[in-house]
């Protein structure tokens, strides 16, 4: 994700019909599509800047039998080296609440 702002929205996919991918680029399409739509109707929005402001959309969708699109691969790796430097830090601070308790009794 490197430290910058992106939006994330989640959907569901109840068909076999239609890939998880090909759903999300829909979903990609019909959101661009709408923030200009608006734009239009309303002279002075900004929703397209705004949109485009936020750097990455990312669709998130899952789909029967845990089929997932490609956009749950940079959300996979961000929490999974976030709780791995979080368990290393908590081992690391028990290592050293056991090293200090071992120095106080000799």
């Amino acid at each position: 994700m490197d430290d910058q702002v992106g939006l994330f929205e989640h959907k569901t996919l109840a068909s076999l019909k239609v890939t998880v991918e090909a759903r999300a680029e829909a979903v990609q399409r019909y959101l661009k599509k709408r923030a200009e739509d608006i734009d239009a109707c309303h002279p002075g929005s900004t929703f397209v800047q705004d949109l485009v402001s936020y750097g990455k959309y990312c669709v998130l969708v899952s789909g029967p039998f845990v089929i997932l699109s490609s956009d749950f691969n940079p959300l996979a790796d961000s929490l999974s080296l976030s709780l791995s430097l979080s368990l290393s830090m908590h081992k690391r601070a028990r290592v050293i609440w056991l090293l200090a308790l071992c120095l106080r009794w000799f």
